[in-house]
């Protein structure tokens, strides 16, 4: 999860690190970084919303019944890297090759077992 403090800390640490490149002897090496750097900071951007992404679909589908999880997943544009951050979000490890249905229904799995799980911990401790 992202905490509030993390675009401060992304913003600080490139701070630093152009100050660095200031002292860097030639001007090619400090391109060469610079451009690295600006595609680090690219790819940080699109994990964070990837997985802003992620927490918004798990709020949609939390709200959805579980029968339509699945051909809600399925039918989605989402793309996989957004359906593994959502999985890791639900606590399930995620493999570098997988097809985007099968996430799809270990995810509604994943989904329909907490709820029960919640259910019968809930009915449990009324019961108590």
């Amino acid at each position: 999860m992202a905490t509030r403090e993390a675009p401060y800390v992304t913003e600080t640490f490139f701070r630093g690190l152009k100050g660095l490149l200031l002292s860097l002897p030639s001007e090619e090496e400090k391109a060469e970084l610079i451009g690295t750097l600006m595609e680090a900071q690219k790819l940080l951007e699109e994990l964070r919303d990837t997985e802003a992404r992620a927490a918004a679909l798990e709020e949609e589908l939390q709200a959805m019944a579980t029968d339509d999880v699945v051909a809600s997943l399925e039918r989605s544009n989402e793309s996989v890297a957004v359906l593994a951050a959502l999985a890791r979000r639900l606590g399930m490890r995620v493999g570098s090759k997988g097809r985007k249905s099968d996430l799809a229904k270990r995810i509604a799995t994943r989904i329909a077992n907490q709820r029960s799980y919640d259910f019968l911990r809930n009915r449990t401790a009324r019961a108590s």
